[in-house]
């Protein structure tokens, strides 16, 4: 990814990283953990990662978002189930 696509990732992480104890939160940030993470091995970035993340907290994702970057084999699967603690890429950009 060129630079400019890496900030933006950044900035997505660092906005999902807030703590939080509110279950549907976490659900809505694990969603966009997953998104991410699919839209980055695949090379690309698109909504809602096209733009920096609001202030106010993640925006809820519409299920088309969801499942657009998932492959069959893939949906609901977790991206950690390699055994490691960092999903493959997404410590390269910390």
């Amino acid at each position: 990814l060129n630079r400019r696509l890496r900030v933006r990732a950044k900035a997505w992480l660092s906005a999902m990283r807030l703590p939080t104890l509110n279950t549907v939160w976490k659900r809505n940030r694990n969603q966009h953990a997953r998104l991410l993470l699919a839209q980055l091995r695949a090379g690309v970035l698109q909504a809602p990662f096209d733009a920096l993340p609001p202030q106010n907290g993640l925006p809820t994702l519409q299920p088309w978002m969801i499942y657009r970057f998932m492959s069959p084999t893939r949906r609901g699967a977790s991206p950690t189930k390699s055994g490691g603690n960092t999903p493959s890429g997404v410590g390269d950009l910390l």
